[in-house]
């Protein structure tokens, strides 16, 4: 019989913990849920008689208790950072889903990043826990194509699935007794990303339109808020929210951020390169901005 403390929330930690439940030779010790979210997690722990433990166990800030010293640690979509002195009861024994591709994206909101940044793919990394954040040995790795389409909303919800599914072949090679391979990150290819970092939504029109629509895409989470920024034009009227811009299909010559028309849908904006975007969907005090607004608002965005 292997024993797991499994810790995390929503649909990725559910189906971690259905999965352990049903495997004869599988017994979840603990469950640590990282907010009232896990509602689905919860009541399946509860109905199961799974221990509910307190997250502040994995922070030190309480005692942990014997029914947690399990023989595997299961990170997956957990929001409390795990202390060194927890990771250290679990040696080679604690595994972590990061929705990302380590060790280029290390951190918080790599969905994000890799929309902002350019990249065509994404993906989640199984890896062992160490004392540093997403450093430890690559275990396993899963990626999906970064569409245009995709929003910073639809990238998490797809890197989760794909992640929790990924994670699911591993818990089966440890059932079956299969030693994990693994190999260390290259540390010279490793970016950590601080929830800091990804704060700022102020629109810089001088950079090029594709670096403006992926700046507003990766924010995108409708309709959820985001965990993060929210693109701003700031204008003498107020700020305005961006959230949509698709490529404007004309050249213009004008400083970056002025308005050089207003199509159907809404202005055309000069940007960096000569080219344009155009606003497609936006709020002002609220409320969204229709076409025919547009000519009230600031022509020179600074």
């Amino acid at each position: 019989m292997v024993s797991f403390l499994v810790v995390g929330e929503g649909f990725p930690a559910f189906n971690v913990l259905n999965f352990l439940l049903s495997k004869s030779n599988a017994r979840v010790a603990g469950y640590v849920a990282g907010s009232h979210a896990s509602v689905k997690a919860i009541e399946l722990a509860k109905c199961r008689n799974v221990e509910l433990l307190d997250p502040a166990i994995l922070t030190g800030a309480a005692f942990f208790p014997s029914v947690a010293d399990a023989d595997w640690l299961i990170n997956i979509n957990g929001v409390t950072l795990i202390s060194k002195e927890v990771i250290a009861r679990f040696p080679m024994r604690a595994l972590n889903m990061h929705p990302a591709l380590l060790p280029n994206y290390a951190g918080l909101h790599c969905h994000q990043w890799a929309i902002r940044n350019g990249e065509r793919l994404h993906g989640a990394t199984i890896h062992f826990m160490d004392s540093d954040i997403d450093a430890g040995p690559i275990i396993r790795q899963v990626r999906t194509a970064i569409q245009d389409e995709d929003t910073g909303l639809s990238l998490f919800m797809r890197t989760m699935n794909i992640g929790a599914e990924c994670l699911l072949y591993v818990l089966d090679d440890i059932l079956k007794g299969t030693a994990l391979s693994c190999r260390s990150q290259d540390i010279s290819q490793r970016r950590v990303y601080f929830h800091r970092h990804a704060l700022d939504g102020t629109i810089d029109w001088s950079w090029p339109a594709e670096k403006l629509i992926n700046f507003v895409r990766a924010a995108n989470y409708e309709p959820l808020a985001s965990p993060t920024y929210q693109p701003l034009w700031r204008s003498l009227n107020g700020d305005i929210i961006i959230k949509k811009l698709r490529r404007g299909e004309v050249i213009s010559s004008e400083a970056p951020g002025k308005i050089v028309d207003v199509c159907e849908t809404g202005p055309v904006i000069s940007c960096g390169s000569g080219e344009t975007v155009v606003i497609t969907k936006a709020f002002h005090m609220g409320k969204p901005v229709p076409p025919s607004d547009w000519n009230r608002f600031l022509i020179n965005a600074g």
